[in-house]
């Protein structure tokens, strides 16, 4: 987190992050009845199970603060958009990376200095803040 900024503009970010994510599967929804001879079974639904192995539930999100996060990223130029994406929505895609190496590669991908990339974040951040006041 970048110092200056309180901790909620970092979560809130990260709110709008997961909220990206979401959405309808990229096909029709999975078959959930049988197509046995009895056609009457249904699959069982997260409530049915209730297995200690199982992952823990996902964060839940907060789509209205998500909106108002979207609607700041919106008005952003097309490069800094790309440099809030590589921070959050897509970090996944540098794993395994120290933070100065993830920003390094972000930067070389998208021809910007690594001054700028730390300036466009701060600015989203500030934004982000001043949304939420």
């Amino acid at each position: 987190m970048e110092r200056g900024f309180p901790r909620w503009v970092e979560d809130e970010l990260w709110n709008w992050s997961r909220w990206c994510w979401l959405g309808d599967w990229p096909h029709p929804n999975p078959n959930v009845r049988c197509a046995s001879a009895e056609r009457n079974y249904v699959a069982p639904t997260e409530e049915d199970e209730v297995d200690e192995d199982d992952e823990p539930r996902p964060t839940p999100v907060h789509h209205d603060n998500a909106r108002r996060v979207q609607a700041v990223y919106e008005r952003l130029v097309l490069v800094e958009q790309r440099v809030v994406q590589a921070e959050y929505p897509r970090r996944h895609e540098y794993a395994g990376l120290t933070a100065s190496q993830r920003i390094t590669q972000a930067c070389d991908y998208l021809g910007i200095s690594s001054i700028y990339y730390r300036i466009a974040l701060g600015n989203m951040k500030e934004q982000v803040r001043r949304a939420f006041k």
